[in-house]
C-alpha cells in the first residue's frame, strides 16, 4: 500500500501536524497514531514545536554619538500553533528573523 493512501499518521514526539480535507484545514494531529480519512485527507504541514536557533548576520549600525558598532546575533523560537504557523505567514522563520 502507498504511503501517501495510508489510512494512519505517525506523529513524532514534539511535533504536530496539520491536515487538510479537500484543500481546507481540516485538524492539527498531536504525538502518536493518528487516523485519516484515505483521499480526503492529506497531510499539508509538518512542525517541529522544539526550540530552534538562527543566525542573525552581521549588520552595522550607527549610535547616538555617531559611533559605527558591527552587531550580530543569535534568536531563539518556538513554534507555539502550528495551524498558525502554516496559515497565517508565507515563511515564518524569515519573518521572525527580520524582526530581530
Amino acid at each position: 500500500m502507498s504511503r501517501i493512501l495510508s489510512p494512519f499518521v505517525i506523529v513524532k514526539q514534539n511535533h504536530k501536524v496539520v491536515v487538510e480535507r479537500l484543500g481546507r484545514f481540516h485538524r492539527v494531529l498531536s504525538e502518536g497514531l493518528n487516523f485519516k480519512v484515505p483521499f480526503l485527507d492529506t497531510v499539508a504541514y509538518r512542525h517541529s514545536m522544539k526550540e530552534a536557533i538562527v543566525h542573525i548576520e552581521n549588520q552595522t549600525a550607527i549610535t547616538k554619538d555617531n559611533v559605527k558598532v558591527n552587531i550580530d546575533g543569535i534568536l531563539f523560537y518556538k513554534v507555539v500553533d502550528a495551524q498558525k504557523a502554516a496559515y497565517e505567514i508565507n515563511n515564518p522563520i524569515n519573518a521572525v528573523s527580520l524582526l530581530a
